[in-house]
């Protein structure tokens, strides 16, 4: 839901995806017409708006705006050194961090915009490993009445004339007590169960390593498939990552 506050920065808008190679990087997207505002406490409060529009040569434009004062620049570190510089602030200010582009939230949300998939070399956000469990979408994990200390079992309820002195440990889960635990299908990719938003397909996929291995082992061309399990989320990154991966294989052979 937007507008949407993280920490000094509120996100507006999360604008949309320009598939240009100019308009992301292997971690980031810059979606044209996003918008949000930054707040500086120190010394004294002052407000910022930040946003990206699309330049007369389709290059990304990333402008920042305060008190009739406006910069402007090709990246966003770019744009935030000159509002320093203009505000005279000292110290190092991570641009994209500034614009909220890489906060984990928000860099989640912009990857699953239409078009992020057409973004070729773009490999998803970058989240540090500890900070995952942190950023988890947990309101999904309680729709499909899913723990993550669970993975691979649905959670049905019980009969509900059931006694709670009378639960068998054997088949009571004792995490979610008065729930029955019964084997559920998951996500191949992410080992997730699926949910009302984002449900679970059989996708035949083509097994780029095995057909590389048959084509080097036994001059075979055949195309190798595998079915998967997947959600359509988790088979928009593989079809990303399938992408790339030929990408790289034929710069490998042409060189």
């Amino acid at each position: 839901m937007l507008p949407c506050t993280l920490g000094n920065v509120t996100v507006l808008e999360l604008g949309k995806i320009c598939p240009l190679h100019t308009f992301f990087s292997k971690h980031l997207l810059y979606p044209v017409g996003y918008r949000a505002i930054h707040v500086l406490n120190e010394p004294y409060p002052l407000t910022l708006t930040c946003r990206i529009e699309k330049g007369d040569q389709s290059e990304p434009v990333f402008i920042v705006e305060w008190d009739g004062m406006k910069v402007q620049s090709a990246t966003p570190s770019g744009a935030w050194d000159e509002v320093m510089h203009v505000i005279s602030r000292k110290g190092d200010v991570n641009g994209a961090e500034a614009f909220g582009l890489s906060i984990p939230e928000v860099a989640i949300a912009i990857s699953e915009l239409n078009g992020a998939e057409f973004c070729s070399g773009y490999e998803g956000p970058l989240i540090p490993p500890e900070k995952v469990s942190e950023y988890a979408d947990w309101e999904t994990v309680m729709a499909s009445q899913w723990h993550p200390a669970c993975c691979g079992y649905a959670m049905n309820l019980e009969s509900e004339t059931i006694s709670t002195s009378s639960m068998n440990p054997e088949i009571i889960n004792p995490v979610f007590t008065g729930y029955s635990q019964e084997t559920a299908l998951c996500c191949d990719v992410c080992g997730l169960p699926g949910t009302k938003t984002d449900c679970l397909s059989h996708l035949n996929v083509c097994d780029i390593d095995a057909c590389v291995k048959n084509l080097l082992e036994n001059g075979s061309t055949e195309v190798v498939m595998r079915e998967k399990c997947m959600h359509a989320s988790c088979s928009q990154m593989t079809l990303r990552r399938l992408q790339e991966k030929i990408k790289n294989m034929k710069r490998e052979l042409l060189k």
